[in-house]
């Protein structure tokens, strides 16, 4: 006759059970619903001055799209923070095609007010281009308050909405402006259905939206890599000529936008961050004056 098992074995096989359903049903929860699970889903977080704010890389890849727009559109940090805060209000930082009325887009802007067409607005970079464009129109905005500057810009119903997503925005700001460095980390899971030379098509495109003159150019070798020389000449009308701020402020958008266009490795002045382990380790190999880029084959 069959010995009964241990209670001690017992235990354990209903432990490992448990922690296998909660697992499945965690992974199917993810899958086909919009719940969110730490250590299971794809998990993006922003750092600076000892804050930090977590996203779910959609989110991250918004904002780094209107801190490109925002370096772009000369208004610095505090713009930057002033166009976060409204987005974060707005949409949660996602490119929303409904709201009230005819409002669409990251900042629930309007056609019918003169903001650009249905189209335009479902663009994040045009969009956080002329949320810009109409902020700097605004006298002293730099001296007004997040939330006033906010709502001169948007004229909302509600005014007072956008106070509460002050600290979240300028710590967002300052991770992706290039002042702090290692400031920006996904780690990512999910599998990308595109591969090879269509995301570094794409990713050359979304760089020259962005920025305009910055392009990548390949290196060759076994896997798929990429550089962008950071080292001389002028770069675009609105960055520097190099320098780590430009550096780390590109290094940021580079992982911001490393789901969408399957970003493997970003590595720049010392430093690598990997999607697999979602962090920023030292390397030696990698250059002051070059940003080099690995993704998916």
């Amino acid at each position: 006759m069959a010995r009964p098992l241990p209670t001690v074995a017992i235990v354990a096989i209903t432990l490992v059970t448990c922690a296998t359903l909660l697992a499945a049903a965690g992974y199917v929860l993810m899958r086909f619903t919009d719940v969110r699970i730490p250590f299971i889903s794809d998990t993006c977080r922003a750092y600076a001055d000892g804050d930090h704010v977590q996203l779910e890389p959609e989110q991250l890849t918004h904002a780094a799209t209107i801190a490109a727009a925002g370096t772009m559109s000369r208004v610095g940090e505090r713009g930057v923070a002033i166009a976060l805060a409204t987005a974060l209000q707005e949409s949660k930082l996602r490119n929303l095609s409904h709201g009230d009325r005819d409002s669409l887009g990251l900042f629930q802007q309007r056609p019918s007010q003169g903001w650009g067409t249905a189209e335009q607005l479902q663009d994040p970079h045009y969009a956080s281009t002329i949320f810009f464009s109409r902020l700097r129109k605004i006298p002293n905005w730099r001296e007004l308050a997040i939330a006033d500057a906010a709502q001169a810009v948007q004229h909302s119903a509600h005014p007072s909405a956008y106070a509460k997503w002050s600290t979240e925005a300028t710590t967002l700001a300052g991770a992706l402006a290039g002042k702090q460095t290692r400031a920006v980390t996904c780690q990512l899971r999910e599998q990308l259905d595109s591969h090879g030379q269509t995301n570094v098509e794409q990713l050359r495109n979304a760089l020259q939206r962005d920025y305009g003159g910055l392009n990548l150019h390949l290196i060759q070798g076994n896997e798929l890599r990429l550089s962008l020389d950071l080292s001389g000449g002028k770069n675009s009308s609105s960055l520097p000529p190099g320098g780590p701020v430009t550096g780390w402020h590109l290094a940021h958008w580079f992982v911001a936008k490393s789901r969408d266009y399957g970003v493997q490795q970003v590595a720049f002045d010392g430093a690598a961050w990997s999607a697999s382990s979602g962090k920023w380790e030292s390397n030696k190999s990698a250059r002051p004056g070059q940003l080099t880029l690995r993704l998916s084959d």
